[in-house]
C-alpha cells in the first residue's frame, strides 16, 4: 500500500501539522487527512479494484485548501452496502422451527383459515376418537381444561362425561402457576376477570390419583414434545404429574420438524389430532 500511495498520490508521505494552524486551530491537527468511504464512483480511477486511492478536496471543506484528503472506493457505489444488507439479513434470518414467536404466529395464521364451525366439527371428530381410547375408557379420574376459542373446544365434552367420571380443570393464579379443582357441574365454574371460565371446585390434594391428563398446546411434534403460550403454566404443572399424557390439537398443529425444547420440558406420552393418534 506504501508503493501504491507513492505512485498516485504526490503528497505521500502527508503532513502531521496543517500548513496554516491560524485557520484550523478549531480542528484537530493531528488529523490532517480524512478518509472517506462512501466517495462516488467516478472520483476513482477504477472503481471495481479494491485500494483505489485519489486525492481530491471535497466541496465542504475547500475553505481549508491545505489540507489533503484520500478517498477511498472499494466497490462501486451501492454494490458492498447492498452485499453486507443480503449478508446482514442472512444472518439475522431465523430458522421459523427454533424460534418459539414466529412458530405461535404461524399456528394463529393456519387456525384463521378455518371457520368456528369447522373448529366445532374438527374438535367433535376428535374427542370421539379420544372417547374410544383404551387410556380413557380405563380412567376414573381425568385432567381436562375449559377450552379457549383457539383450542380444541371441550365444554360440551365436559359436561357430558362430569356425570360417569371425575373431572379435574385448573385454574390459574396470580403467579402464573396452575392449580387442580374438582369440577362436578356448571355450578363450579366463575367467569375471571379477564372473560374466561375458571373452576372453583374443590381443590385437588392428591395429583396422584389423576389417572389421565388430556393437555392442550399451540403446537406438537412428531417426537410428542409440547408448544405452550410462554407463560410456562404447564411447564411447572407437568413435572407434578404421574398419569398418562395425552396432548390434544387439531391437525395443522402437529408439526414435522422438532420444537425449540428446554432440558426441563416434559414431553407427551401421545399426541390426539383429529386425523389420529401419533
Amino acid at each position: 500500500m506504501k508503493k501504491h500511495l507513492q505512485k498516485t498520490c504526490p503528497l505521500y508521505p502527508f503532513p502531521t501539522q496543517p500548513t496554516n494552524p491560524q485557520k484550523t486551530r478549531h480542528l484537530p491537527h493531528t488529523h490532517p487527512i480524512i478518509i472517506h468511504r462512501h466517495t462516488p464512483a467516478h472520483c476513482v480511477k477504477n472503481p471495481h479494484k479494491r485500494e483505489e486511492f485519489h486525492t481530491r478536496t471535497p466541496p465542504a471543506r475547500r475553505k481549508f485548501p491545505h489540507f489533503s484528503y484520500i478517498c477511498i472506493r472499494t466497490l462501486p457505489r451501492g454494490a458492498h452496502s447492498k452485499k453486507n444488507k443480503n449478508n446482514r439479513k442472512n444472518n439475522q434470518k431465523t430458522n421459523p422451527m427454533t424460534d418459539k414467536q414466529q412458530l405461535r404466529r404461524y399456528i394463529a395464521q393456519e387456525k384463521k383459515k378455518h371457520s368456528s364451525e369447522t373448529l366445532d366439527q374438527l374438535s367433535d371428530r376428535l374427542l370421539q376418537q379420544l372417547e374410544q381410547h383404551p387410556r380413557f375408557r380405563a380412567a376414573r379420574t381425568l385432567l381436562l381444561y375449559h377450552s379457549l376459542p383457539d383450542e380444541v373446544r371441550t365444554h360440551t365434552f365436559i359436561e357430558r362425561w362430569s356425570r360417569e367420571k371425575h373431572l379435574i380443570l385448573p385454574a390459574v393464579l396470580p403467579d402464573n402457576t396452575l392449580e387442580l379443582r374438582h369440577y362436578t357441574g356448571p355450578h363450579d365454574l366463575r367467569t375471571s376477570a379477564y372473560g374466561i371460565s375458571e373452576p372453583v371446585g374443590q381443590l385437588l390434594a392428591d395429583y396422584r390419583s389423576i389417572d389421565l391428563a388430556l393437555i392442550p398446546g399451540i403446537a406438537f411434534d412428531s417426537h410428542h414434545n409440547r408448544l405452550g403460550r410462554g407463560k410456562g403454566y404447564y411447564d411447572r404443572l407437568l413435572p407434578q404429574l404421574p398419569a398418562y399424557k395425552i396432548g390434544l390439537c387439531f391437525h395443522f398443529q402437529l408439526l414435522d420438524g422438532p420444537l425449540p425444547t428446554e432440558p426441563t420440558d416434559i414431553p407427551m406420552d401421545e399426541i390426539l389430532t383429529d386425523q389420529g393418534t401419533f
